[in-house]
């Protein structure tokens, strides 16, 4: 994971991070090298074979209660779930370890701050 992390932050340029940080998403082409980007798309592989994705849905609050709409296409394993983390320690390890860990975090965090 660490060569990854250095191949992400080398393409992490200050105004990036800030970016990420105050819109809550960045495109980054070739942001992570090729092998690890396999790694993590045979992990989702995994996980979408064995069951574990569930679409991802949005909760609206309304006088008559909440409404809960799915997003069409869009599937997540939600790692804070400790079952769900549990199934997914042997088939989806890097994301396992990219979840337990605040080095991604941290690297833009730090990076976010290089030129201010």
């Amino acid at each position: 994971m660490d060569s990854a992390l250095d191949t992400f932050e080398a393409r992490l340029t200050p105004e990036r991070a800030r970016q990420l940080l105050n819109e809550g998403y960045l495109v980054i082409e070739d942001g992570l090298d090729a092998s690890f980007s396999g790694l993590l798309a045979q992990e989702i592989r995994w996980l979408n074979e064995g069951g574990l994705l569930q679409p991802n849905q949005v909760q609206f609050q309304t006088t008559g209660g909440p409404i809960f709409l799915q997003k069409p296409n869009v599937f997540e394993a939600d790692l804070h779930d400790a079952a769900l983390r549990e199934k997914s320690a042997n088939g989806a390890e890097t994301f396992c370890r990219i979840f337990e860990s605040d080095e991604f975090v941290s690297r833009i965090q730090r990076e976010s701050f290089a030129s201010t």
